[in-house]
């Protein structure tokens, strides 16, 4: 038995035509004509692809696909007893067509085969799309991965063939999006530095960020806005249902390309002391009503265990991101090396924050230099470079122009520079291009691949207000 849920406890609910005619086709499957019990000609059965077969198949096909969407929606909301069955349902299917059947990999693209074995799982992945879209994700990713795994590819090869348009979806809202324009420690010009109580404060538009035990901690670090976001993805993974994220060290170093264990727990244990050590003062809506949020603290007790890095978001953070809709990012960006692309996560975030609440419109793919320069609180503003060498195509547009290849070479997206209405700058005006001129241009943005959704009328009404 497959599934948790019944089958048998569903033919019940099958008329008596349907249940003549599911006896009839399960019987003729079976016979020695068409291979017996999935073993044996059962690989040459398929290989024949044969119009006979076809249409027994099909209509096998379309009967159980009736029953297993009765039976999908017997679940109710027992997801995580969904996702169990489901996982054990995919391995038994692998089982069955890979090694009794003896058939090559290649075959696992044939219609037939698809089809059938897209007839059990298609109404429970739909069911569990509806239910949980998070699930629905990671449930995509580990039918994938584990029919990679039959194939014997190695997690590297996977990562190059895969992982390279593959998106984690996290949850994302004022909070954690303003942290990410708060600049490191070594603006201390911008800290209002209380050297008594070694407490340092950072306010950017009206959000305000507290440093507590400011000498001792190494402050907001790109790759600690990248830890937060790594506790976030894994929050939506787990549907935010408890405080505590745990994410294993051997996970997050290869979401980061890590190769040193020791400096990746020394890197982890730093900037867990400084999320520890933040709270957010700060003003935003929710369910449509200003509301003050002071001295939110993030996290709580924190630490690396037996190869587990484990955080406790605290309890009116962990109320607040609830609040918060999740967003497609890209993997890939996570893995950016900060030192030689100190900007390019930063930029990478931006872009699909962007893409994610203008999906849909016609503004989607354009994004403004100026806003992206906000984001990158590595890269000097205008005024502080006047006030050196005034050489702003060496501070300002080179680090940007790097920090936006790097992200082009994950091949998650190509990039241009546009004017308004999305034309593409011309040769002369490339080679003349000054800050000044850079400062007021656009960026076009071309997607290899992105999450498709369903856009909801009422958000398509929302964002012709707009």
């Amino acid at each position: 038995m497959l599934f948790t849920v019944s089958y048998e406890s569903i033919l019940g609910k099958l008329t008596s035509e349907e249940k003549r005619i599911l006896n009839e086709l399960e019987e003729t499957i079976r016979n020695k004509k068409f291979g017996e019990h999935f073993s044996g000609n059962f690989a040459e059965m398929f290989e024949e692809n044969n119009d006979e077969v076809k249409e027994y198949v099909n209509r096998f096909i379309d009967l159980v696909t009736k029953i297993k969407e009765k039976q999908a929606e017997t679940y109710s909301d027992h997801i995580p007893q969904l996702i169990t069955d489901l996982q054990l349902a995919v391995r038994r299917i692998i089982v069955n067509f890979f090694i009794w059947g003896n058939l090559s990999p290649s075959l696992f693209e044939n219609e037939v085969v698809g089809g059938y074995i897209y007839a059990f799982l298609k109404p429970y992945l739909e069911y569990l799309e509806k239910k949980s879209p998070e699930e629905f994700n990671k449930m995509d990713n580990f039918i994938y991965e584990a029919v990679m795994r039959k194939y014997r590819v190695s997690f590297e090869e996977l990562d190059k063939s895969r992982n390279q348009n593959k998106f984690a979806l996290m949850r994302n809202g004022t909070a954690t999006n303003q942290l990410m324009k708060i600049p490191p420690k070594k603006k201390q010009q911008e800290a209002k530095l209380d050297v008594l109580t070694n407490t340092a404060k950072f306010n950017h538009d009206n959000f305000l960020v507290t440093f507590e035990k400011f000498s001792e901690i190494q402050g907001l670090r790109t790759s600690t806005k990248k830890l937060l976001d790594e506790l976030m993805i894994k929050f939506t993974e787990g549907n935010g249902k408890s405080l505590i994220v745990n994410l294993s060290l051997d996970e997050h170093m290869n979401i980061r390309g890590l190769k040193d264990e020791k400096e990746a727990r020394k890197q982890v244990k730093e900037d867990l002391e400084t999320l520890s050590n933040m709270t957010l003062t700060f003003n935003q809506k929710i369910d449509g009503k200003p509301k003050d949020f002071l001295n939110l603290k993030i996290i709580g007790t924190h630490g690396i265990k037996n190869g587990i890095i484990s955080a406790a978001f605290d309890i009116g953070f962990h109320e607040l991101i609830l609040k918060y809709q999740p967003m497609p990012i890209p993997q890939a960006f996570l893995a950016l090396n900060d030192n030689r692309n100190p900007n390019a996560y930063l930029l990478g975030r931006r872009i699909s924050l962007h893409k994610n609440m203008n999906y849909g419109t016609k503004n989607q793919d354009i994004i403004s230099v100026r806003t992206l320069l906000e984001t990158c609180p590595n890269i000097p503003t205008k005024e502080e470079v006047a006030q050196k060498d005034r050489d702003y195509k060496r501070k300002i547009l080179e680090p940007f122009e790097i920090g936006m290849n790097a992200l082009e070479e994950t091949k998650i997206f190509t990039w241009e520079y546009c004017h308004s209405k999305g034309e593409p700058l011309t040769d002369e005006e490339l080679k003349n291009m000054d800050y000044e001129i850079f400062i007021n241009l656009l960026i076009k943005i071309t997607w290899t691949d992105y999450p498709v959704r369903e856009i909801k009328k009422r958000e398509i009404k929302r964002k012709k207000k707009k």
